[in-house]
């Protein structure tokens, strides 16, 4: 199922805290206390980012991977 994963094309669709915040938890391993406090908002408030971005992502791969199912 993972032929091709665009990762790296989807990351760059989001908004630059939204990359910080991908960047931070998963690159860097950061709680989301630590990111919280280094972007100045709430650890509540990076939970439900976290959550909204994770879904985005993978809707936007979805489609992506679908298109170069399509096209072979």
């Amino acid at each position: 199922p993972f032929d091709y994963v665009p990762l790296k094309e989807v990351l760059k669709k989001l908004e630059k805290r939204e990359q910080a915040i991908i960047y931070f938890r998963y690159f860097l391993d950061l709680t989301q206390t630590e990111i919280a406090e280094r972007l100045g908002i709430s650890q509540v408030q990076v939970s439900r980012l976290e959550k909204k971005i994770l879904a985005q992502l993978k809707v936007w791969m979805d489609a992506t991977t679908a298109k170069k199912t399509v096209n072979k």
